[in-house]
């Protein structure tokens, strides 16, 4: 077997155009990364900033249950991309209630929570329990437009933790009117 190569003579003009065309590649290349990366930069620069308050639970509803709520409806926030969570608030409301000296849930109670914890919203998650039944509440709040809002699911006596957690992925979305 034989192999033949050809060798091309290099020259000064054939070198710089290489390296012009190669160059102006790599800038385009560059610029293009550079303008993608800035893009997404800003656009989570736009999101408003939100921090979940701990789930309040009612007596009877099984330990360790508000903690994975709160596990999950955080990931459902983050996943969903309309906010940037900044956090989970290691005190319910109930308990910020009591600390600030506010009742109910208007946009005075939460205003001074949000600002206390410098983010523009405020998601609350409350699970109450009356015998059997439960009802599963997530409350919203923007301190842009001082505006509060919520989603209820009421699930029938004997249903399990796992209906309250399959319930956070469609609540979340209808909390923030995003389309499942």
């Amino acid at each position: 077997i034989h192999a033949s190569s050809t060798v091309l003579p290099l020259t000064r003009g054939s070198l710089r155009r290489t390296f012009v065309v190669g160059s102006a590649a790599v800038i385009r290349f560059l610029t293009v990364l550079l303008v993608v990366s800035l893009g997404g930069l800003a656009h989570a620069q736009t999101l408003p900033t939100a921090s979940l308050l701990r789930t309040s639970t009612a007596e009877g509803v099984s330990p360790g249950l508000g903690g994975s709520i709160d596990r999950l409806a955080r990931a459902k926030l983050s996943a969903l991309g309309v906010v940037d969570v900044r956090g989970t608030l290691a005190l319910d409301l109930e308990e910020v209630q009591l600390a600030l000296g506010w009742l109910g849930e208007s946009p005075e109670c939460f205003e001074p929570i949000a600002t206390e914890n410098q983010v523009q919203m405020l998601v609350v998650p409350r699970l109450d329990q009356t015998g059997g039944s439960r009802t599963f509440t997530m409350t919203a709040y923007d301190s842009r437009d001082q505006r509060v809002w919520q989603v209820v699911r009421r699930m029938e006596a004997g249903s399990n933790d796992e209906a309250v957690l399959d319930a956070i992925d469609a609540m979340v979305h209808e909390l923030f009117d995003v389309p499942m």
